[in-house]
């Protein structure tokens, strides 16, 4: 029944991103890769890390959890911005 209610889940396309933001503040950023598995990267106020999980969305079990570090969010970034610089133009 509470599948039925996910209403939020069902907006997100595959290879669309979700971002969550209250108060200007970035609550979880989300990249559905599939229709059963996602991935979400959140802030760990506990860790002072940022927390990337993956996981399939029917079984709601994880399949790779870890905690990131800021040189490595800046690594992933500055490298996806290569990869992304990499592509053709496209026309909007």
């Amino acid at each position: 029944m509470a599948k039925d209610l996910d209403i939020v889940e069902r907006q997100l396309e595959i290879g669309m991103v979700k971002t969550i933001i209250t108060e200007n503040v970035v609550n979880f950023v989300e990249l559905l890769f599939s229709s059963n598995i996602k991935a979400q990267f959140y802030y760990n106020e506990l860790e002072n890390l940022i927390q990337f999980c993956v996981k399939d969305c029917d079984l709601g079990v994880k399949g790779f959890d870890c905690l990131l570090d800021k040189k490595t969010i800046r690594n992933l970034i500055i490298n996806l911005k290569n990869l992304y610089n990499q592509l053709d133009s496209i026309d909007d």
